[in-house]
């Protein structure tokens, strides 16, 4: 058996129940919703089993207030509110796709072990988010007979997560401070013979302890970028909350500006790419059991980092063993053996097909355009043809292809140095994990303590890593456990206002010098400093694009990029059929947000660059884009 961890360089994800799904997958599903090659089962397993996140207290979530109001936060037209998905109407179900319950006991957790009724046990449900949070999208179809509604598994999401947070630490904060709406609170949370002046005083403490917790991990404000629907910067989060769980005495604390906003990637294929986020920080690393690769650690740690970001407790000290490797095992909340099971489900994964959701495709002019990407476009976006079903794809590279930043910026074709710029060169307080093998000194950069962090938190699950490993190899696959049951809490109704707390931040662009003068070459590859090309299958179903979410359709993203638009609109469903996207020439959605590169007085906008990536876009004839555009139908 080979371990090795300390090879492991580990990120976040381009950033997230009734009873119990453990089990086998049985048959894929032959439903119309259901067409990429995954089961009923695996699709609710998916989009509700805990990774660890622990964002509040489940019955805290039904019972708090939206701000500056009594109706409640929960509500799930509220929640659809900010982008996130609804379920379909037949699922027994009331949150929002990727609104996960964690029920684990929390016995050994640090920031989530909360109180707030005498006799109060350890195993609470803790409301929080998986992947499919982030990594499902529903598509809106035209057609004679009415809108059909897809739901595609693995597709970008159209969640705003800065606003979300920002108003649910808003709410939380009023809730604190204004005592007839944290009566009406208390009276939902704790309800009959609890509701006791001891009990509400505890409450009280515990959301006092709950608000300070969420305001120091949480940055949304703390930047000028505006995300708007459809975009997160993930890296930023996860930083920012390394570097808190790091520090849980210190008020204010040295982070990273969370100003690179990046569209949610697709994830079908995902694990036949050997570097993962749009800069390739993330390295795949398998564990070897008995000479079959059977688990992607860089992906578990990807998942991992993500988990920590999105409101996973990690207790930063040694809590066990530290092997030769010298690094410490952090007791957490992650959920190490669904994170390997999720992983599992993903590999059969396959992309959505505009031919079974949309309709039928010009076969002659698409044609045409294969030929056209195959001159322009197959370099780097490697045809399925190439890879499907070949496990010894260039012995065993990845489908993807790694470009380095300081090329694409010579060329003119770096749309945005804004994703290199938060990852690398933040400096931050090392706090309570100072003194291991690998944070030797009072600071060190993010990147690294995210990298130990995550490190320590796998290798105090190295026995459920393992175990997960050898059921793959000698039982059939299993789904994730998904907990919980849906809390229900009587309305009641409130003002007030609050300002939300925060913490000051140090940010370095250094990466982004690096990125426009590195020395690196095709050959050497810096993949902490390069850009992913990945196959496109599907690409028609994940709008919109380039990296940060730039431009609404696949038609834009092929003309010059001087005449992409600098204004559109996001938030709608609704497919444009035409030039292949989601809907943008107006904001027709309820919340839709106005995306623009540059202000009023014509300055760029830091973070939502639409220019680069032309590669001869700008001589395409009109026909040609065309062509081009109806073959990508076909991926």
């Amino acid at each position: 058996m080979t371990v090795n961890l300390g090879k492991l360089i580990l990120g976040a994800s381009a950033l997230a129940f009734v009873g119990s799904c453990a089990g086998s997958l049985g048959e894929p599903n032959s439903g119309p919703i259901w067409q990429q090659n995954w089961t009923m089962a695996e699709t609710e397993a998916f989009s509700y089993a805990s990774q660890g996140s622990r964002l509040m207290p489940n019955s805290w979530f039904a019972a708090l207030e939206q701000p500056n109001s009594q109706a409640l936060f929960s509500d799930i037209d509220h929640l659809t509110s900010f982008g996130f998905l609804a379920p379909p109407a037949d699922w027994e179900m009331t949150r929002p796709i990727g609104f996960a319950v964690d029920a684990q006991k929390d016995t050994k957790l640090v920031n989530t072990k909360l109180r707030w009724f005498k006799g109060q046990g350890a195993t609470e449900e803790w409301i929080g988010f998986n992947c499919a949070a982030c990594h499902t999208a529903q598509i809106d179809v035209k057609t004679d007979s009415g809108i059909k509604s897809w739901m595609v598994q693995g597709a970008p999401g159209m969640g705003d997560f800065q606003t979300f947070i920002g108003d649910l630490n808003t709410a939380l904060s009023q809730t604190l401070q204004d005592r007839a709406r944290f009566d009406r609170f208390a009276g939902r949370v704790l309800q009959g013979k609890r509701n006791t002046p001891k009990n509400q005083g505890m409450l009280r403490a515990s959301l006092g302890q709950l608000v300070n917790y969420q305001t120091r991990v949480a940055h949304p404000n703390i930047t000028d970028s505006e995300y708007g629907f459809a975009r997160v910067d993930a890296i930023g989060y996860i930083f920012n909350k390394t570097v808190v769980l790091a520090n849980p005495s210190v008020e204010e604390v040295q982070g990273n500006l969370s100003d690179a906003p990046v569209s949610y990637p697709f994830l079908w294929h995902i694990s036949r790419e050997n570097h993962l986020q749009y800069n390739g920080m993330v390295a795949k690393q398998q564990i070897t059991i008995k000479d079959v690769e059977n688990i992607d650690v860089g992906a578990v740690g990807r998942n991992a980092g993500e988990v920590i970001g999105v409101f996973g407790d990690v207790k930063p000290k040694s809590s066990g063993i530290s092997g030769k490797l010298g690094i410490p095992a952090f007791t957490s909340s992650v959920r190490v053996e669904n994170l390997v099971l999720l992983e599992n489900s993903l590999a059969r994964l396959d992309s959505p097909k505009w031919s079974e959701m949309v309709g039928s495709v010009d076969v002659a002019k698409a044609a045409r355009g294969k030929d056209l990407y195959d001159q322009n476009c197959a370099s780097c976006h490697f045809p399925r043809e190439e890879w499907d079903n070949n496990p010894n794809w260039k012995k065993g590279d990845g489908i993807e292809k790694m470009v380095p930043l300081r090329v694409m910026f010579e060329s003119g074709d770096l749309t945005d140095t804004r994703m290199a710029c938060n990852a690398y060169e933040a400096v931050a307080n090392t706090g309570e994990m100072q003194g291991g093998a690998e944070t030797p000194s009072a600071t060190e950069r993010v990147a690294s303590m995210l990298t130990t962090m995550v490190k320590g938190v796998l290798i105090d699950q190295v026995s459920v890593l393992l175990e997960a490993g050898f059921d793959n190899i000698y039982y059939e696959n299993r789904l994730p456990v998904v907990d919980g049951v849906q809390p229900s809490a009587s309305p009641i109704p409130a003002p007030a206002s609050a300002t939300m707390m925060a913490s000051s931040i140090a940010h370095v662009d250094q990466a982004c010098i690096d990125a426009k003068t590195s020395k690196s070459t095709p050959e050497q590859v810096d993949y902490a400093n390069s850009y992913k090309a990945r196959p496109l299958d599907g690409i028609w179903a994940t709008a919109p694009y380039l990296h940060n979410g730039s431009v609404p359709t696949l038609y834009h993203l092929l003309l010059s990029p001087k005449a992409r638009p600098k204004s559109w609109w996001v938030g709608g469903r609704a497919l444009d059929t035409k030039n292949v996207g989601l809907e943008w020439e107006t904001g027709s959605a309820p919340t839709a947000f106005n995306f623009r590169t540059e202000t009023d007085d014509g300055k760029a906008i830091i973070g939502n660059s639409n220019q680069g990536h032309d590669y001869g876009a700008s001589d395409l004839s009109e026909d040609d884009r065309w062509a081009l555009v109806e073959y990508l139908k076909t991926l």
